[in-house]
């Protein structure tokens, strides 16, 4: 578990680099999963990796991101924030992710995880170089993503599931409902610089006519 935490300008050569939980392997075996990874009220900013997952990488186990910031992280392919692979469930409450970027999915990459949940949770100002697609066999990597050149999320199942949350660029990945809370898609959430705004990290405070306040 990592709480209370600032994590920042680091640098991975091929993932997480900001939070890596990852494979270990033994004696040239199968990898062995990581345990559950939980990141509460902390700030993940300005970290990069070549491959996968900018800000995150989480591979094999439940990854909850709660309270937390994800801002400004990079990676050369694929989930500038959060990149999730294979089983287990990421959940994401009460969170901003914004302003992160990639080659594909600039937010957050779930690929051949259980599930992707957002709860009160921002997910915006992504930026991607390319297009990329999935279904259940993997991910189909287009050209320049001219259609959806953001893409905030990126699932191999076609879908997530959300309550009381904004995701400005969606594409065209179907919409799960928690609970008749409002899921807001096509929306600039009108975030503030990356700033300390009261609490223990850096935050991005709305602005007072953003759509995100007064919806539960």
């Amino acid at each position: 578990t990592v709480s209370d935490s600032n994590i920042a300008g680091n640098a991975a050569e091929f993932a997480g680099g900001g939070v890596f939980n990852g494979p270990t392997y033994v004696d040239g075996g199968d990898p062995f999963p990581g345990g559950d990874l939980t990141i509460r009220r902390s700030t993940v900013t300005a970290n990069e990796a070549g491959y996968e997952g900018g800000g995150v990488f989480n591979y094999h186990s439940d990854l909850l991101i709660e309270g937390s910031t994800l801002s400004a992280n990079a990676v050369g392919g694929i989930g500038g924030a959060v990149f999730h692979y294979v089983g287990d469930d990421v959940a994401i409450t009460s969170s901003t992710v914004s302003g992160n970027t990639a080659n594909f999915i600039g937010g957050v990459a779930n690929n051949h995880g259980e599930g992707l949940a957002l709860r009160n949770t921002i997910v915006a100002n992504s930026t991607a170089t390319l297009e990329a697609r999935s279904d259940r066999n993997g991910w189909q990597r287009g050209g320049v993503g001219t259609a959806t050149p953001t893409q905030d999320i990126g699932t191999n199942d076609g879908s997530f599931a959300g309550e009381f949350s904004l995701v400005e660029d969606p594409s065209d990945y179907a919409i799960s409902p928690l609970s008749p809370g409002p899921i807001l898609t096509g929306l600039d959430p009108q975030l503030g610089p990356l700033a300390s705004n009261g609490g223990p990290t850096q935050t991005h405070l709305p602005a007072n006519t953003s759509p995100v306040l007064d919806q539960g």
